[in-house]
């Protein structure tokens, strides 16, 4: 009873509030007054799958969004009912708001938390070439915000970023996706296709590398051809003396998703893989009247966001018939990764963007990496030799591990280098039986690492490379492994295992027999990785889940054995052509 009074009173509430607000005029600006520096805007949001055409579906809604000057957000110059109808520095006990850490990336060398505007600043003054003198003096943010403390995934922020000599020099687009991580795209003023229009402005377009993992029925393959309006009202010079000619910012952005075998002809563009429009209807100064008025007509357009997702997700997997990419780790983020890449390649690929955001480790990963790193500080001591962890995650320290003394008649070895996209490669070293085919599995199958040297792998793992002497070992003695290596080697092909060489009897990283209470946890932790697998891909055929055949999660181990397999064929062919 006293839940069915809360609710009638709930709602005769804002049924009250919001018919009280409807009727209220909205506030227009005063053409004699300085123009606001944040504006509420009412949006619409259209996305259109075109290709393949058996898939075809599109829909549309409106949501409200701010435009705001980051100086000024900054300053809490644009703060209302005292920060708790809109405020900057938190979204809790606030009916809308922003904070600086839903947005770019905080380095984890930091306790404190950056602005966004530090943020943007640095990610722009890593990007800067020399002879570049260009530098940010202020930069508008097109974003959503937060509603009664609940912050959605924000799938696209713009950041408008003006020099000191007032114009525009570059669009950052920061993209989040459903799995919590983020990425940046630099969209140059000078690498742009520029048409003035005739009301004045300028539209912007750039062709750029999709190199962000966001729709599941995507790959991460393909351009994206970008359009951007550049709103009125954000420069310096519209703020000031020609205020009065100038209309509301409408900020309009079209996105175009060019698969590979997409043709790049200009004539082809009208008919891309997929399109996402974000256009701009209304624009008001964002005081109180216009705040409330808006939410009063929308009141649950900023709740929506991953309902909306989710449910065209479903139309598209279970009505429209598209298949599920894996998610791949994000690119790495560093100027010089792995050496499979060029220098030259990581400067292109950082020039159009880089990743800000990835996805924390787990309980499961954090517990790996502790083994993994007392493992190897153990070998560097032991091999006299350097071991360095280098991520792919610019916010994740390098770790490197260094002989605390040098033993006798080990100078002049070579040392490892080890570079990795996520922590899954401390699991996939945890949870490989064999040094061989966790370099198999980590490097050759999923490229998750990459090693400087797989003769320094294999002797810091004191292992020997598949098809030498000292690996040939008969496959009977897989009775004689421990208990923790038997459970390990349960989910792998029995034909992977007489390929793959030694399975030693005990793992490096588990813990001796005397050890009771740490080999109890190492099989708890083990266990349960298996029984979370289980349970994962026990869900994904309840639902009805389908994958792009040959991507399943659960099918690692067998795209293993197949790269194995090739790699054998391919030996046994050069053989027999000598």
């Amino acid at each position: 009873m006293a839940t069915t009074l809360f609710v009638v009173g709930a709602v005769a509430a804002y049924v009250g509030f919001a018919s009280g607000w409807l009727r209220f005029p909205v506030q227009v600006e005063d053409r004699d007054s300085p123009t606001s520096a944040g504006y509420v805007l009412e949006c619409k949001v259209t996305h259109r799958r075109l290709l393949p055409k058996t898939s075809s579906h599109g829909f549309a809604y409106r949501t409200l969004w701010l435009l705001v000057s980051l100086n000024a957000l900054e300053s809490h110059s644009l703060d209302l009912g005292r920060g708790w109808l809109f405020g900057y520095g938190g979204i809790f006990w606030r009916l809308t708001g922003l904070r600086s850490s839903a947005y770019l990336n905080d380095s984890l060398k930091s306790s404190e938390t950056r602005s966004i505007r530090d943020k943007l600043s640095s990610l722009l003054d890593d990007k800067r070439h020399a002879g570049d003198r260009r530098s940010l003096r202020d930069a508008w943010m097109l974003t959503m915000p937060s509603f009664m403390g609940f912050e959605g995934i924000n799938p696209l922020t713009v950041y408008y970023c003006y020099d000191t000599r007032d114009c525009l020099f570059m669009v950052v687009l920061e993209v989040h996706n459903t799995f919590g991580e983020r990425h940046v795209y630099f969209l140059d003023e000078e690498m742009a296709e520029k048409q003035v229009l005739r009301s004045g402005g300028s539209r912007f377009r750039w062709t750029i590398s999709k190199d962000f993992h966001v729709s599941p029925f995507n790959t991460r393959k393909g351009s994206y051809v970008i359009t951007v309006l550049e709103p009125s009202h954000l420069s310096k010079t519209a703020l000031g003396e020609h205020a009065s000619n100038t209309p509301s910012p409408l900020p309009y952005v079209d996105i175009r998703l060019q698969n590979p075998s997409d043709s790049p002809t200009t004539s082809d563009l009208a008919f891309p893989t997929l399109t996402a429009t974000l256009c701009a209807t209304e624009s008001r100064p964002l005081t109180v009247s216009n705040l409330l008025h808006y939410l009063s007509r929308q009141p649950f357009a900023l709740l929506s966001s991953f309902l909306r997702i989710l449910y065209e997700a479903w139309i598209l997997h279970y009505i429209r018939r598209l298949d599920v990419f894996v998610r791949p780790d994000p690119k790495p983020a560093k100027q010089v990764w792995g050496d499979a890449i060029s220098p030259e390649d990581t400067r292109a690929s950082m020039d159009r963007g880089k990743g800000v955001g990835w996805q924390p480790a787990s309980r499961f990963e954090l517990y790996a990496r502790g083994l993994v790193e007392n493992f190897f500080q153990r070998r560097a001591d032991e091999l006299g030799i350097h071991i360095a962890l280098v991520a792919g995650n610019p916010n994740e320290p390098d770790m490197v591990f260094s002989p605390r003394s040098l033993p006798s008649g080990t100078s002049g070895r070579e040392d490892l280098r080890i570079w990795y996209l996520s922590p899954l490669f401390f699991s996939t070293i945890f949870m490989a039986p064999s040094a061989e085919l966790a370099l198999l599995l980590g490097h050759h199958s999923e490229r998750i690492f990459i090693s400087s040297s797989e003769t320094v792998f294999y002797a810091v793992f004191n292992s020997y490379p598949p098809g030498s002497t000292s690996s040939m070992e008969s496959v009977s003695t897989r009775r004689h492994l421990s208990i923790m290596q038997s459970i390990r080697c349960c989910s792998l092909p029995n034909e992977l295992l007489d390929l793959a060489g030694t399975i030693p009897h005990t793992h490096p990283l588990d813990p001796s027999y005397v050890e009771t209470w740490n080999l109890l946890r190492h099989g708890v932790y083990i266990s349960t990785f298996f029984a979370q697998s289980a349970v994962e891909r026990w869900l994904y055929r309840l639902m009805k889940a389908r994958f792009v055949p040959g991507q399943e999660p659960w099918l690692r181990w067998q795209r293993a054995l197949e790269v194995c397999k090739t790699s054998s064929n391919s030996s046994s062919s050069a053989v027999t052509t000598e």
